[in-house]
Order: C-alpha cells, then structure tokens, then sequence
C-alpha cells in the first residue's frame, strides 16, 4: 500500500479459512447447502474492519471501483479511501485503548473526530454518520 504497509494474502486466506469452518449458525447450514463454498456476504459479515480493508486493495481495481460507486454518495480514488480508512483507523485504536477522543487532531490541525465524521457523511449510508453525530453529543 502506498502507506508501506503490507498486506499478506496467507494473512487472509487462514481468516478465510477459519469463516469457512464456523460451525454456528448461520455458517454450518449454509456450508451444507452449498458444498462449502463461501460467498461474500457471508465472509464479510464475520471480517473484522481492518482484514475488510486488506481484503478491499488486495481485489482487482475494477472490483474496488464497482464498490466504491456502491458505498460513497460520490467518486472517491484510492488514495481519498486510503486517507479515510487511516484515519478511522487511528480513531478506532485511540477508542479501543480507552484514549479520549474528543481532543486528539489530524495533521491537518482538525479534530479527528471531525474528520472521521465528515468521512461518515460521504457514504451512502446515513445510518453510521447519524450515530456518530447522536454519541459525540
């Protein structure tokens, strides 16, 4: 990635595998009807944000361009995405080792919850955004 992270695909292809061996429900069923094949909404839907990300830019560019028209109310490149997810990224770990939020800025000199927000209002989806905008109240 253009921030010199690496994505690994054996990284993806054991967390495949794992989705695939789920055996609760709604997994073990489906894996019966359909000969183990997986398919994305199932793999997605037990990814976590970051292997979903790595998943996203390991996939072909016309794949990613369909997903993007598919999820942001306007086009948004790569690199825009990039920025985006980093962003949310930072703001997640601040969140999850119990950092406050509400003073941290970017390198833009902005909140960075500003700026996770203003992410949020670019999706299609409103729902996240109108959370966002009911918790930081």
């Amino acid at each position: 990635m253009q921030s010199g992270r690496v994505v690994r695909r054996g990284d993806l292809r054991s967390r495949v595998r794992r989705i695939k061996e789920h055996y609760l429900e709604p997994f073990d069923g489906y894996n019966y009807l359909y000969s183990n094949e997986i398919t994305t909404w199932v793999l997605i839907k037990e990814m976590l944000f970051g292997v979903a990300c790595n998943f996203f830019f390991l996939l072909h560019h016309k794949q990613q361009a369909i997903i993007l028209k598919r999820v942001f109310k306007n086009d948004l490149s790569l690199a825009d995405l990039e920025k985006v997810i980093e962003s949310m990224r930072y703001f997640r770990n601040r969140a999850a080792h119990n950092y406050s939020l509400l003073i941290i800025k970017n390198s833009d000199d902005e909140f960075l919850y500003n700026t996770v927000y203003k992410s949020l209002l670019r999706l299609k989806n409103q729902e996240p955004a109108r959370r966002m905008k009911e918790t930081v109240k």
